[in-house]
């Protein structure tokens, strides 16, 4: 049995697009399967695409899991140095709740680092800066569980001691964080970072995370909600966190994702929100929230989801995977993470939506 899963894409500055994704290679009972993690490369806006590179190879080895990669460029102006190595791709994942890091100038070498202090550790994410220094967070289990942030500016060889960049009472794939819209597969505390790269912008160097966890003082319940810290001194320390969600009652917002459109330093989030089902908080919307003073505060949330009575089937604006209410549910309901890509004031928020299938 064999597919693919959990595609993760970045640019580089001539406009070609990578595209780093798993392959799995199962047995047919899908109890024994070895990971691989590869890269594909588009230059034609994605029309096309060719293999670029093999990050890892554990086809057929069912002693690792290589899993949750996310990728970045450097797409610093250069010249190069220690710190700059403009068009090198970074690919962060997983194996066996240990981070690693590799990196490749051409596709056909890769280099790979473990993180460092990251054994019981799970789902990472990266991004580089203006002048190369590399950023990447991950979170490890713990209770409270912790979101911690490293940096390396020599192109991803050596890594700074992680620092504390967010505390969560949310537990990864816990039993504490099984709202009734992912009650199956659960739901993980992983961050996104983002960075403000543009010398022009007023915000020039800020780093965002946004991550979901339960509000101050609660560790159970369906009221989940979405929060962002954010560092002015290139990670040494974090702001208190800023609330993303505007709703005041109780609904699970989960899976946020963040993107820094460049072109004017605004921060741009969406998640999964169940306040359309505050009885239940079942049925899911996807919500989108907008900061244009560096993370201080978020604009009033939209909704992005809406009947789509042209594009969908059933005329209704909400998902629901729910096991009560839907018996043809994915068993990975809406999986670990969703997206959003914004740059010149379009944003694009993607997601999973199952109202082709629910209800008939």
């Amino acid at each position: 049995f064999f597919f693919g899963s959990d595609p993760a894409l970045a640019w580089n500055a001539q406009g070609h697009a990578f595209v780093a994704y798993m392959l799995l290679n199962c047995n047919s009972a899908q109890t024994s399967c070895g990971y691989s993690i590869v890269v594909a490369r588009s230059t034609d806006v994605g029309q096309t695409w060719v293999p670029w590179g093999t990050v890892v190879n554990h086809s057929g080895d069912p002693t690792h899991g290589d899993d949750k990669e996310m990728i970045a460029v450097d797409n610093s102006p250069g010249p190069a140095s220690t710190k700059s190595h403009p068009g090198r791709v970074y690919v962060i994942w997983d194996d066996l709740n240990v981070e690693r890091v590799a990196y490749s100038d051409n596709g056909t070498s890769w280099t790979t680092v473990i993180l460092p202090v990251s054994t019981n550790a799970i789902g990472g994410n990266i991004v580089v800066g203006n002048d190369g220094t590399v950023y990447a967070i991950w979170n490890r289990l713990a209770d409270p569980e912790l979101i911690v942030f490293s940096k390396s500016v020599d192109g991803g060889n050596t890594w700074s001691t992680p620092v504390t960049a967010a505390s969560t009472a949310l537990l990864s794939f816990g039993t504490n964080n099984k709202p009734p819209a992912q009650e199956s597969r659960g739901v993980n505390a992983f961050g996104s970072i983002g960075m403000d790269s543009n010398p022009a912008s007023p915000y020039f160097g800020n780093l965002y995370i946004v991550y979901n966890d339960f509000p101050t003082g609660t560790s159970t319940g369906t009221n989940i909600d979405i929060y962002m810290v954010m560092s002015s001194d290139g990670g040494v320390s974090w702001s208190p966190k800023v609330k993303v969600n505007d709703d005041a009652g109780t609904a699970t917002q989960i899976f946020p994702w963040l993107a820094v459109d460049q072109s004017d330093g605004t921060v741009n989030v969406s998640w999964y929100d169940s306040r359309v089902d505050a009885a239940n908080n079942r049925k899911t919307q996807v919500f989108y929230a907008r900061s244009s003073n560096g993370g201080i505060s978020f604009e009033p949330n939209l909704l992005v989801t809406d009947n789509g009575g042209v594009v969908w089937r059933n005329a209704v604006n909400y998902s629901d995977e729910n096991t009560t209410d839907n018996a043809s549910r994915n068993g990975n309901q809406y999986g670990d993470y969703a997206g959003i890509a914004a740059y010149n004031r379009q944003v694009h928020p993607f997601w999973m939506d199952s109202r082709n299938f629910y209800p008939s």
